[in-house]
C-alpha cells in the first residue's frame, strides 16, 4: 500500500513540476524541446484523467511541431498519435480516427511503408474498432 501512495505522490509531483515548466514556455515558442515537454506532461495528465488540460498541451505541442518542423515531420505524427490516444481513452473514437489517419499518411510519406512506426500506427487504428 505504501508503494502505491508514494507512486501517486511522485506522479502528482511530476505533473506539478511539468506544468510549471510549461508555464515558462513562451506562447510564441517554436522550440521542438518545448513540444516534447508538453507531450510528456500531457501524457501524465492523461494518466490522471485530466483530459482537458492534457488536450490543450497536446494541441500546443502539435502547433509548435508543425511550425518548427513542418506539417509532414514524424514528430508531428507523434503529436497526432498522442492526441488520438487521448481521445481513444475517453471513448471519442470519431475524433481519434482522422488524427490517426493523418499520422499514418505522414509516416508513410516520410518513413516509407516498411518502417516499424507504420505497424504501430496500424495497431493504433485497429484499436478503434
Amino acid at each position: 500500500h505504501l508503494n502505491s501512495v508514494v507512486l501517486e505522490y511522485l506522479r502528482e509531483w511530476f505533473v506539478i513540476m511539468g506544468l510549471e515548466a510549461v508555464r515558462q514556455v513562451d506562447e510564441q515558442s517554436t522550440d521542438p524541446a518545448s513540444a516534447d515537454l508538453m507531450n510528456q506532461v500531457g501524457r501524465l495528465l492523461e494518466s490522471q484523467a485530466k483530459y482537458d488540460l492534457a488536450l490543450s498541451l497536446h494541441q500546443r505541442a502539435l502547433h509548435i511541431r508543425e511550425k518548427s518542423l513542418g506539417e509532414n515531420h514524424p514528430d508531428v505524427a507523434t503529436s497526432l498519435n498522442n492526441m488520438a490516444e487521448l481521445f481513444k481513452s475517453q471513448g471519442k473514437y470519431e475524433e481519434a480516427l482522422p488524427l490517426l489517419h493523418r499520422a499514418l499518411l505522414i509516416q508513410e510519406k516520410v518513413l516509407g511503408q516498411n518502417h516499424p512506426d507504420i505497424a504501430t500506427s496500424f495497431n493504433h487504428l485497429a484499436g478503434l474498432f
